[in-house]
């Protein structure tokens, strides 16, 4: 019985982990005139150069390096005067190399700010 108790939260331990290869999922990206980072659960932050219109690319000087795709909706009015300080309206999705896809609606709603 007491081995069930110390077997039981390894075997959950064991459930949480990443297949090997698998990179963790994007938490947070950010989209400021030409140039976007992304953010993953560990710290890790990862930048790429995406063009006004928006496009795509892949995130290949990143310790978890994604496909990357950019569909810019329309450009933020208060971009010509902020900058990079706001955000265009657009939808990021990343891919890892398993094929999973995480998307991102930009600007962030702010129902969704943390």
């Amino acid at each position: 019985m007491r081995r069930a108790f110390i077997a039981l939260p390894l075997l959950a331990l064991a459930a949480c982990a990443l297949p090997e290869g698998a990179a963790p999922r994007p938490d947070r990206v950010s989209l400021g005139g030409t140039q976007m980072a992304v953010s993953f659960p560990d710290g890790t932050r990862c930048t790429a150069d995406v063009p006004l219109t928006g496009g795509t690319g892949q995130l290949s000087d990143c310790a978890y390096p994604l496909d990357w795709q950019v569909a810019i909706t329309k450009r933020n009015y208060l971009e010509p005067i902020l900058g990079v300080a706001v955000s265009p309206y657009a939808t990021v999705s990343l891919t890892d190399a398993a094929g999973r896809t995480t998307q991102f609606r930009l600007p962030v709603p702010a129902r969704d700010w943390r």
